[in-house]
Order: structure tokens, then sequence, then C-alpha cells
């Protein structure tokens, strides 16, 4: 019997497409690969490219029609015997065929809601207990992961003539939900990814069926590799012991659909005004900029920027002696890194305005912008002093602005002169959701306006190629998440650790020009449901 040394990952649709740069991907991160799509010579393709990415790893390929629901338990079966195992599922296989529901298809509608639908939930089923007796060697945690290919069309407006392929995305991302919740107890991480209009045959036939609305040409559109490096990304990410990356939104950083060309001309031309005051700023390499840079998840950020190779890094807090002892940890940890501390309140504009100017002239400019500096003061509507929610509003959300409006004319600079241009905003989960938690109005009135303002900035500026990204994490394990959280019913080792936000910050600053990952949302691995509802009682009784 062949020893297992390796994880092992089923990928369906792995025939073409986003499907074999997903797999080609996990063949470079040491997978064995079980591949399943219809054809079997581009099956045979996608092995080929695998085995060259990395000649040590086994490959199963099993070509079979996934709309034949009853032949999906023997693909499992098949997996799990010959490769010894399953510990990744990625349910990529898809179709789209765009008719309006008036003349449309009933086998097509039946095909395409069983393909999108119907194959994930049967798959996932069979794979279940073969993923929860998964689990990487070393790893604190014992689960293995599911991810999902979704569509950006269940994140935005839907589009006439795909109301199939748009009922099945949508359902895709509510049965991905489902199955977090039923699995996250037993190790099993599940994740949403959306991607935007990818370079794909699937991809150019919507650019071609809707030319008259598209703006991009095939180059400008989301490339394959994206989605595979963000597959990457939150698998190796949900092997923490604690979190799980549950959302990925990828979107193509220009703009799909040029409607309102008018007000880009316009915008344009007001960052062009803006540029005149950095026109003979010469900015040579990655410069970054991180608010509540003193400690928690601000200085996982910039730890985790150095790790990836930002060798300048200004770090912006109030308390001086706190900035200069976690810059001195990074210079140390990160040899060659300058860190840069600048002490400075950022709801005072214009203490917000000399750390930006002292950054640029010591640093030389700025690349990417970290707005991490946040506060939670839990309190009732009703009881709550005033004072309070202007203390919030002033640091969570108008100081986040304040240094994006500041920042935004380096940033541009920065990435016309080919380096990165990237705003990070640091929320929170709870800007997802629709259910609000007892005292804890002012903070969720100043994430959810945080959550709108990034993406409208990025609307705004995306032509310019500036990246807006929004990380949303669940609980984390800081000094705010221990004090504010609803401790003592949550352990701290039953948190997310800062640095799986920094690993976010890092992946979402140096992904590749065409794309931006505009939210990452991050949930730790417990269920934490009933410890929330213990929490909301305990502040309802307290304030009664």
């Amino acid at each position: 019997m062949q020893k297992r040394l390796n994880e092992v990952a089923l990928v369906t649709g792995a025939s073409r497409g986003i499907g074999r740069a997903i797999s080609v991907q996990l063949a470079g991160d040491g997978f064995d690969l079980c591949l399943v799509a219809r054809g079997r010579e581009k099956l045979e393709q996608t092995a080929r490219r695998c085995h060259k990415t990395n000649p040590k790893i086994r490959i199963l390929i099993l070509p079979c029609d996934l709309t034949l629901l009853e032949e999906i338990p023997g693909i499992v079966a098949k997996c799990v015997k010959q490769l010894k195992g399953l510990d990744l599922l990625v349910n990529n296989a898809g179709m789209n065929v765009q008719n309006v529901c008036s003349s449309a298809s009933m086998e097509t509608w039946d095909r395409e809601l069983t393909l999108n639908l119907l194959t994930p939930m049967h798959l996932s089923h069979f794979a279940a207990p073969h993923l929860i007796n998964s689990g990487s060697k070393g790893s604190a945690r014992r689960g293995g992961h599911v991810i999902m290919i979704c569509s950006l069309i269940s994140k935005t407006r839907p589009v006439a003539g795909m109301s199939a392929y748009t009922c099945t995305k949508y359902g895709l991302r509510g049965f991905g939900y489902g199955i977090f919740e039923d699995l996250r107890e037993r190790g099993v991480s599940v994740t949403n990814i959306y991607p935007s209009l990818t370079n794909t045959e699937l991809g150019s036939q919507f650019r071609r069926e809707f030319s008259d609305l598209c703006g991009l040409s095939q180059d400008e559109m989301l490339k394959p590799s994206d989605i595979a490096q963000s597959v990457s990304f939150a698998v190796k990410e949900s092997r923490r012991p604690t979190s799980c990356v549950v959302e990925m939104v990828i979107d193509s950083q220009l703009p799909l659909f040029l409607q309102n060309k008018e007000a880009l001309q316009h915008e344009l031309a007001h960052i062009e005004d803006a540029l005149k005051q950095v026109s003979t700023l010469s900015v040579e390499e990655n410069v970054a900029i991180v608010t509540g840079g003193s400690r928690g998840i601000g200085e996982a950020a910039a730890f985790a920027l150095a790790k990836g190779g930002i060798k300048k890094i200004a770090l912006v807090a109030r308390n001086v002696a706190i900035l200069r002892e976690a810059a001195d940890k990074i210079e140390r940890l990160v040899p060659g890194t300058e860190c840069l501390p600048l002490s400075a309140d950022i709801t005072d504009a214009t203490a917000a305005q000399g750390a930006v100017s002292e950054c640029i002239h010591k640093l030389g400019g700025i690349s990417v912008l970290v707005n991490s500096a946040g506060i939670n003061r839990r309190c009732s509507v009703v009881s709550s002093d005033p004072r309070i929610w202007d203390e919030v509003y002033c640091l969570n959300l108008k100081g986040s602005m304040d240094m994006t409006r500041l920042c935004l004319p380096y940033l541009v600079a920065s990435r016309r002169s080919g380096l990165l241009s990237s705003v990070i905003f640091i929320n929170s989960i709870i800007s997802l959701t629709n259910v609000g938690t007892a005292g804890e109005a002012s903070y969720y009135f100043t994430k959810m306006g945080l959550r709108g303002f990034a993406q409208c900035l990025w609307e705004d500026t995306r032509h310019l190629g500036v990246k807006v990204t929004s990380i949303l994490p669940s609980l984390v394990s800081t000094p705010l998440g221990r004090k504010t959280g609803p401790t003592p019913y949550v352990q701290t080792k039953e948190m997310i650790a800062p640095e799986a936000v920094g690993e976010a910050v890092r992946y979402a600053a140096q992904t590749s020009h065409s794309c931006c990952p505009t939210e990452i949302a991050i949930e730790t691995q417990h269920n934490l449901y009933k410890i929330f509802q213990e929490y909301d009682k305990a502040i309802v009784e307290e304030k009664q």
C-alpha cells in the first residue's frame, strides 16, 4: 500500500479555466489531486501542467458527467480509496446559458440547476465524513476544507437573461453558509469565493453576448490565476486553529460596466488636480502606513507587510512608547525593515495631516494605507453619553476617511510608478450581518458606514489603479477584543489570532494589478452563537 504523504484535493471542472488554474496552484502547494470533469483529454492536459509544477504529487483523473448525481458517491469513494483520503473539496464546475425566463428551455434550466447547485450539495454531503477526519500534520485542529466558487452576481445586481445562473449562485452562497454552521465545530472550514468576470471560455461567452455593456477587453478581465491564488490563500489561512476565511470577493480592478463615464471623467480630473501637489515626488519603493500600528491587528498587519517585502513602514498611534516598542520588534524580526513610529491622534485632522506629511518626508511616499485604528465603547442607546458616540465615530469612521483622503494622491502616484497602491480597511464581520447586538449601536454604525465608504471609494478610484479592500474579521484576540468582547463567555483561545488578519492584509496588498479582493471575511472556527446569546442577555440584564 502506497503511503500517503500529501493532503488530497478534489477539484471539479478541472479541465479548463478556473478549475485548471486552481489545480495547478494546489499542485504547487503540495496537494495530491483528484481531477474531475467530462473530457478526459483536457483533464490529461491539466494533469500534465500540474506534474510540471510539482512532479512529486499523485494525480487521479476521473472523467464523468457531474449532472448524473447517482455517480457522485462513487467519485468521492474512488478519490478516497486511491489517494488515501480527502482534505479539500473545490466545488468549481458550472455552466451559464443566457436566456430570458419566457423562452428558456426547462431541460437547459434543469441541467444548469443540477450542475451549479445540486452537484456541489451532493459532493459536499458525501465528502463531509472524510473532511471531518482530515487534517494536516502538525495542525492544532483536525478537519478539512470546502471551497465554493460562487459568483459576484450573487452579491450585486442581477443581469437580464441570467435568471437560472443567478438562482444557482445565490443558492450556492446560502449552502456554503449553512454547511459552515453544520461543520465548523467538527473542524471543517468552508469558504465562499465570489469572482467577477474571468477570462475563461465561460467569461468570454458572457462578454460577447453582452458586448454593449462591457467596458473590458479580455486582458482586463480577471485571470484564472487570480482565483487560484485566492483559493490558496483561503486554504492556508484556514489551517490556523481558530480562524476560517468564510468569504472572499474578487473583482477586476477596472470597471466592468462603464455606464457613468462623465462621473469617472470628473473624478479623474479631480485626482489630477490633487496630484499637482505631488508631481515632483519620485516614488522608488513601496511604503506602507498603518494606523493603530502600536499593537493588535495594526502591529500584525505591519509585521506581515514587512515579511512580504515592504521594507519601509510608518506606524501611527497615540502612545509613542508603545509605538517604538512595536517598531523595534518588527525591525528585529524582519532585518532590513525601516519602521517609523509616528505619534498622532488621527481624530484631529491637523495631526493626521502631520503624520502623512512626515511619512512622505522621511520614507518617500505611500503605497499601502492600512486603516486599523478603532475602539468600541459598549453602551445602551437609551442611557449612553453622546460624547461616547462622538468618540467612536471620530476614530472608527471619520479618522479612516480623513487618512484615506490625505493619502489618496500619493497612492495614485505610487501606482503610476509601477508600485503597489492599496487602501485596506480593518472592519468587522458585523457589517455583513443583519442582526444587532445589545450595547453595540455606536460600533455597528461606524463599521457598517466604513464598509459602504470602502465600496464607493473603490468605484471612484479603481480606474486609477487604487485597490480598496475591507477585511471583516470576527472576534480577534487583541486588547480591544478581549476587553470589549463577550468575555468571560469567549476564551482567548477561541478568538481569531491577529496574525490571521495581518496575513489577509499582506495578501490584499500584493495581489496582481488586474485583480482586487474587495472583501475578505474571517470567522472564528468555534461556534459562538450560543455564547453571544448569553452575552446579549447579560448586557440587557445589566442595563435594566
